[in-house]
């Protein structure tokens, strides 16, 4: 049974200014929760246990980060469930803006100078704004989840060596899109990023009850799956939920979307007395023990009544620290780390990888999904906590 608490429908819009330090800067807008989540051990399948403190209220950290100037920082104080607009502007003729970054979750989050979302999780982002040195230019390498893999300062005419081992489950890595030549000559800004294609691997969808229902077949990786239920059965009962060949709910809603990575077989429930209500699940792991990697899968639905607001997984090493939002710290060392998607759209699949993971370690993962009701009102859903090492 979940646990609520109230939010507030409230905009805040900030301008995140360049002309706010002397040389270039990284412009810093970071949240900290003022609540506490309370669930069980937090690993444990329950839903939102949060208890806000101070009125509901979410503090911010607006400043600036850079190497060549000193970090300067504001606290903001604001409810629970602002939508925070925020947008970065150029004061001088020298900086020029680059993107924002996502520090918990270590990417590249819009190329876009104005920015909106509603604060429902810890949150740490940076308009990063560059000032270009003469006889230079700046280069970074991207994965293919908007990460940084490497960035910086290169004179011009200088060979920059792009990362290695590219790999991506289901995918063949081609090339970056951008050679080594266009990379060394190029002026300005330049973002590079990797290219890949599409493994041919075939999944099956098979249904349990072949009537009333349609979506059965063969399927290339990563397609997009919809599988669909009638309102009722041949016996006049209502739809309930779908199941997996194992019994886990995956969904109250009759048409069901997935990105498809595994072969199921899934049953049409009619009859049960349900209430619907948001799951996310883990529902695929692949492991690469050549390239040090574990990627773990997320799909998500998200019933008539809710809203998603955000989502994500959070990986652990540690078997015995809580898996909920409140314990994701940053740095090379933290217990937790939380890794969100981009799209918000109610049904849908999201991977995030464990790199450099340590042979005979086991990873721990769950996912999450942030919803608001109809009435306003936020939870946090989780998944089991599942397991895995290579």
């Amino acid at each position: 049974m979940a646990v609520k608490h109230s939010s507030f429908k409230k905009t805040l819009a900030i301008i995140v200014s360049a002309a706010l330090i002397l040389g270039s800067a990284s412009l810093g807008f970071s949240a900290l929760s003022a609540g506490v989540e309370n669930n069980g051990d937090g690993n444990d399948k329950t839903s939102l246990i949060f208890s806000p403190q101070g009125g509901g209220l979410i503090y911010y950290t607006v400043g600036t980060r850079s190497s060549r100037a000193q970090s300067r920082y504001t606290n903001i104080a604001v409810p629970i469930g602002t939508e925070i607009i925020l947008r970065a502007e150029r004061k001088n003729d020298v900086e020029t803006f680059l993107y924002w970054y996502n520090i918990y979750t270590d990417r590249v989050i819009s190329y876009e100078k104005t920015i909106k979302f509603k604060m429902t999780e810890k949150t740490q982002i940076y308009a990063v704004f560059i000032s270009p040195l003469e006889g230079y230019h700046y280069v970074v390498y991207l994965n293919y989840a908007g990460s940084i893999l490497t960035s910086g300062d290169v004179k011009l005419g200088n060979i920059v060596t792009p990362p290695q081992n590219m790999t991506l489950p289901g995918f063949t890595f081609v090339s970056w899109d951008k050679s080594i030549g266009e990379v060394t000559t190029s002026e300005g800004i330049v973002i590079v990023k990797p290219l890949y294609t599409l493994n041919q691997t075939n999944y099956t969808v098979g249904f349990t009850n072949t009537e009333n229902v349609e979506g059965a077949g063969t399927y290339n990786n990563y397609d997009t799956v919809s599988i669909k239920a009638d309102a009722k059965d041949s016996a006049g009962s209502t739809f309930s939920c779908w199941k997996k060949s194992d019994g886990e709910i995956i969904s109250y809603e009759r048409n069901y979307t997935f990105r498809i990575n595994y072969s199921e077989t899934f049953t049409a429930v009619y009859g049960d007395d349900v209430t619907p209500e948001p799951i996310t699940r883990i529902s695929n792991i692949v492991t690469d023990a050549s390239d040090r990697k574990i990627t773990f899968f997320a799909e998500r639905s998200v019933p008539d009544g809710y809203t998603l607001l955000s989502h994500g997984i959070l990986i652990s090493s540690s078997a015995s620290t809580p898996m909920i939002l409140a314990t994701v710290t940053l740095g090379e060392s933290a217990a937790v780390k939380r890794g969100s998607g981009i799209s918000n759209e109610p049904c849908g699949t999201y991977a995030l990888s464990k790199a450099k993971a340590t042979s005979g370690t086991i990873y721990y993962a769950r996912s999450y999904a942030v919803c608001e009701d109809s009435a306003g009102t936020q939870y946090i859903f989780y998944s089991d906590k599942i397991s895995a090492s290579i």
